[in-house]
């Protein structure tokens, strides 16, 4: 028996859109249409033909098996246009998206037409991908008339992820039950395969209903992925059958082949014995013949034949110490109801906890989710199922009774990298802090027994250090800090920064080690200081902040489970002047005063050996109008002036000089700089208030060589 099926799936992507029901294809016809995009391709059949890009280009090419083309069109939006046999059809932007009709016809009068629907696919960036194989049917109708409902759902394979196999186009017309030639349409749900796009391992098969949230909560999918899962829960092919009940149709799989002389039924055949009269009668006690009323095999009669069956789908791998799942289909491939069919599920021997008896309408298949738990890496999972017929009935093809799988267990693969250090700009003659971040893309946590390392080196300075035991939770980061020191320079000098991850390859299971290794440039600055210019201009100081206070976040691994921790640093900065006439509440210009500046660094950092003490100080002066820094020297845990050259002792001050104005605040502006820590490098700048003094009068209304002076 033949049929014809036509069938158009509405395909979801970014562009959901249904092929019109009067488009039709001829797979008899002489005339071959050949669509291609970047993406996929159609093969004279209704379908979906997806671009990832703007403009892009697909390609038609009609030809004839026999005689010649003599008319292509292409129809869109109402509109029809001839075109050459070979046609570049242009898709400018997303407004040129839709359905698009092609016909050609031969002089022979050979017509073929097909419709294809071009869609906007967004293209994937990561190795986890997943592609449509299927769909679980689970209503019919007609027109807005429900006609079947299946009591679980049907799965029909699809390929290329937008045409139905073929082999699943005669059950499907025998699901709908009917020969009249028209369009039923089934709805349902699709069926999703998630797989590593690199190394094209099957991860496993999601009914996007069923299992929408197991299937969108797992593996990062991006928001419009997850807009088309929800679309793929909702959808539906259209069908037209006919059929013909030519015996010698060649289709027809129950048709005689009538090339095999085994193969007929004519009673005229002298090779054909199984009616012969002459055959030995069977003994009536023989325990074998069937017609033994003692025999343990009772009489089947012949309207109690069937053809039942089994499948198992399940994942090629599966990872170590995760749940899993595969599904047995039990198929009723008989025109009749089978009530009691009997089903047995094994996992490594052991019995499966599904129904021992189970009702399948006629060709129907049901299917059964089994749920496990994997145990260790580089184990084998073995999964049976058996089916058997009702008692009262035999099964005429036993080969389909029975299935096996093999599912492997795997360590699931993970991805390590570096994905920045920081800061790029160092100064001389420092102790600084280099931060690594580093990530773990992959779903496998890593401890401190895992033993994840990084190494991290400077070629040019000979500098090379380990840090060992980086503790990530899956698909999350951490901070790896690295304390070392800057050389003096000369000038500025240009450095290399290298973090490398598990540079040993202890770890072996990555998907890939192309991002293990991160390069970064940095300078280290040659540290000088102009010789400051006076200006008699005195300016308002400028408005200037700093970084006083930084936090960062990090993993730990606390009581066997990970936890992040927040840390803080703050710089803390307290400057006082002094000078001789302090108590009275001003100075005279031309003298001199000292600074002293004390600092400390809060913090509830776990590694304080990672947070360094301020290196730098600077005063910006008035008379400078705040523009060029002068130094600050060390002196144990506090910053004060270098000794001054200009001045006959050398003391640490410095002076107002002699021509300030008087009755005029004398405001010094103060930075300090350069604590290092994992969150980044401390600063506070000071303006005035303890750091202010007030001028009056001049060193000359002094009379030092009288003694009678009064400053």
């Amino acid at each position: 028996m033949k049929q014809k099926v036509k069938f158009i799936i509405p395909f979801v992507l970014l562009c959901l859109l249904m092929l019109p029901l009067n488009s039709f294809s001829m797979p008899d016809s002489d005339i071959r249409l050949e669509v291609h995009s970047p993406v996929n391709s159609l093969n004279s059949e209704n379908g979906v033909v997806a671009v990832e890009h703007f403009p892009a280009e697909i390609t038609i090419s009609a030809t004839a098996g026999a005689g010649n083309i003599t008319e292509v069109e292409l129809s869109s939006n109402g509109q029809t246009h001839e075109i050459p046999s070979d046609y570049i059809l242009t898709i400018p932007d997303k407004k040129a998206c839709g359905v698009y009709t092609l016909t050609a016809k031969t002089d022979g009068g050979a017509v073929l037409s097909i419709s294809m629907n071009v869609v906007f696919q967004v293209k994937a960036t990561y190795n986890i991908r997943y592609r449509t194989v299927g769909m679980n049917l689970k209503e019919v109708y007609d027109g807005d008339i429900k006609v079947k409902t299946f009591s679980s759902p049907q799965l029909i394979d699809l390929v290329e992820a937008n045409t139905i196999a073929e082999y699943e186009q005669k059950r499907i017309v025998k699901m709908i039950g009917r020969n009249d030639g028209r369009t039923y349409t089934l709805k349902g749900c699709l069926v999703v395969e998630v797989y590593n796009y690199t190394t094209g391992q099957v991860i496993n098969s999601y009914d996007t209903n069923e299992n929408f949230k197991s299937l969108t909560t797992r593996f990062g999918w991006t928001p419009k992925s997850i807009t088309a899962f929800e679309t793929m829960r909702k959808a539906a092919i259209t069908v037209v059958a006919e059929y013909s009940d030519d015996p010698t149709d060649p289709d027809d799989p129950n048709a005689p082949d009538p090339t095999d002389p085994d193969d007929s039924d004519d009673p005229t055949d002298p090779d054909d014995s199984s009616d012969d009269p002459t055959d030995t009668p069977k003994n009536p006690d023989d325990p074998e013949n069937p017609d033994n009323p003692d025999s343990n095999n009772p009489v089947v009669p012949m309207d109690n034949l069937c053809d039942v069956g089994v499948t198992l789908s399940c994942p090629q791998k599966i990872y170590a110490q995760e749940d899993y799942s595969f599904i047995i289909n039990a198929t009723n491939n008989t025109d009749i109801k089978l009530s009691g069919v009997n089903l047995i599920a094994f996992i490594n021997g052991k019995t499966v906890s599904i129904p021992s008896k189970v009702d399948i309408e006629a060709n129907e298949t049901k299917a059964f989710h089994v749920k496990g738990r994997a145990g260790e890496k580089d184990t084998i999972i073995q999964l049976s199922a058996k089916v058997s017929p009702p008692v009262q009935y035999k099964d005429t093809n036993t080969g389909n009774n029975r299935a096996e799988a093999k599912i492997g267990v795997a360590e699931r693969p993970y991805d390590l990298d570096i994905q920045r250090i920081t800061p790029d700009t160092y100064k001389e003659n420092q102790t600084v802090i280099s931060t690594v971040k580093v990530s773990n893309k992959g779903s496998l946590d890593f401890t401190p027994g895992q033993k994840v390392a990084v190494l991290f080196e400077i070629p040019e300075l000979s500098v090379k250090k380990n840090i060992n035991t980086v503790v990530m939770e899956r698909d999350t980061y951490n901070i790896v800090s690295i304390k070392w020191d800057t050389p003096n320079v000369t000038a500025n000098k240009n450095i290399t920064l290298i973090a490398v991850i598990n540079p040993d390859h202890v770890l072996d299971n990555e998907d890939s080690i192309a991002n293990n290794t991160y390069t970064q440039g940095a300078v280290i600055k040659n540290v000088t200081y102009d010789d400051p210019e006076q200006n008699k201009t005195i300016p308002v100081p400028p408005e200037r902040s700093g970084q006083t206070r930084v936090t960062w976040r990090e993993q730990r691994f606390e009581n066997d489970q990970f936890v992040w921790r927040k840390f803080y640093a703050e710089l803390k900065v307290n400057a006082t002047l002094d000078y001789d006439t302090k108590k009275k509440g001003h100075i005279k210009s031309g003298y001199g005063f000292t600074i002293n500046v004390s600092t400390t660094v809060n913090t509830n950092y776990d590694k304080p050996e990672l947070i360094t003490v301020p290196q730098t100080a600077e005063v910006y002066l008035p008379e400078h109008i705040y523009e060029t820094a002068i130094p600050l020297e060390r002196d144990g845990n506090r910053f004060v002036f270098k000794e001054n050259t200009s001045s006959p002792f050398e003391y640490r001050k410095h002076y107002v000089p002699i021509w300030f104005p008087d009755n005029r605040d004398y405001i010094i502006q103060l930075l300090v700089t350069d604590a290092h820590t994992p969150g980044g490098i401390l600063s506070r700048w000071i303006t005035g208030g303890d750091l202010l003094i007030k001028v009056n009068d001049s060193m000359y209304s002094d009379d030092v060589t009288t003694g009678t002076g009064n400053p």
